[in-house]
């Protein structure tokens, strides 16, 4: 069917076939997961080609294309040795292909077929999820939750940062992870205000905002949390910036739902931070699709301006992040369907639950 969509996309772009070679499309099209591989797509059939570190694994995983298996390792010869790449006079290729590629490609086609940019449609494809795809970054959610839950008696002074991302690597494998999804973030005190900071050696400190971002990959789909805790009871601003960013979250995920602009549904937070005085301490965007890529398509920033398709799965994050004193950020993955949102997450959040005793 995906494939289907595809061909009908090309013809329709004057085009009569297409080359897809980035991994997370090839995957999405055709099921396969491996390291290398490329997707040709003409008016009447599909070819996938791999080399032989991928025989086996190639059958078990590609669905709905022919599998071509390079003797040499070189799969652009085995592409342009197809019949029907040779006859092709118009084919589109992904823009993130790389000009040396390009070159190669050209250079072992004949003169008459003509490589054209396609316009990036799979990525607004991707957006859209189907129940197995749903059902896919539940379990992916889950195994992320269940990891935290496993690591939260290490949430006390003394504890090292670097340790307790560790630790919850470690038990997010355990319940099921492939992989994290991105490299986990652990950031304490004063470094709580790097939004994207690297756990450190920094211990865990009494009085401590302690913000933790991570995630799972389960059969290539993605999960992504944010949690922010509080090691004691809460100053009168660590408690001000906390409600600010949990109210601002709430407002959000009430507001979403199919059919927004990307940039009106970040607005929502957004105004409520800026209307408090901590405009200028938000400086990313509320949200990002979520998928085969943990960052994927729809965006959702106060320069999206995209529309949230339903069925589609966004992240809902806003922040506070203040240089030399510490930072609140709260994540939270939905799906957009009907006319609202499914919170698909379900870690505690209000301010009672994350203050540690």
């Amino acid at each position: 069917m995906r494939i289907d969509n595809v061909r009908s996309r090309i013809i329709s772009a004057g085009l009569d076939s297409a080359l897809i070679s980035d991994r997370t499309n090839v995957r999405f099209l055709c099921g396969y997961s491996g390291s290398n591989g490329l997707l040709f797509i003409s008016a009447e059939r599909a070819f996938f080609f791999t080399d032989f570190r991928y025989k086996t694994q190639a059958p078990l995983e590609v669905k709905g294309a022919e599998i071509i298996v390079s003797d040499n390792g070189s799969l652009f010869e085995a592409l342009t040795a197809v019949p029907e790449v040779q006859s092709a006079r118009k084919i589109g290729f992904e823009r993130s292909m790389s000009f040396a590629a390009i070159d190669r490609l050209k250079g072992l086609l004949p003169e008459s077929a003509e490589l054209s940019p396609m316009e990036d449609f799979l990525n607004d494809m991707r957006a859209v999820k189907d129940p197995g795809e749903v059902d896919k970054i539940r379990k992916a959610i889950a195994v992320a939750e269940e990891g935290w839950r496993g690591t939260l008696h290490m949430m006390r002074p003394g504890v090292v940062e670097r340790d307790f991302a560790a630790e919850l690597e470690y038990n997010m494998r355990k319940a099921g992870a492939d992989k994290n999804s991105f490299d986990t973030i652990v950031v304490s005190g004063k470094r709580s205000a790097l939004v994207h900071g690297i756990a450190a050696d920094k211990k865990l400190e009494a009085g401590d905002f302690v913000t933790v971002d991570f995630g799972a990959f389960v059969d290539g789909w993605a999960s992504d949390i944010t949690r922010t805790m509080i090691l004691g009871e809460p100053s009168a601003k660590q408690r001000e910036i906390y409600e600010l960013v949990y109210s601002a979250q709430a407002a959000a995920i009430g507001a979403a739902r199919p059919g927004l602009i990307g940039l009106n549904l970040d607005a929502v937070a957004r105004d409520i931070i800026k209307e408090a005085g901590y405009g200028d301490f938000f400086g990313h965007g509320l949200g990002h699709g979520l998928g085969l890529l943990v960052h994927d398509s729809p965006r959702v920033g106060s320069l999206s301006e995209n529309i949230l398709p339903e069925f589609s799965v966004v992240t809902i994050e806003p922040g506070v992040y203040i240089p030399d004193f510490g930072g609140v950020r709260i994540e939270d993955d939905v799906l957009l369907i009907g006319d609202s949102c499914e919170v698909l997450t379900s870690l505690p959040k209000r301010i009672d639950e994350v203050i540690v005793s």
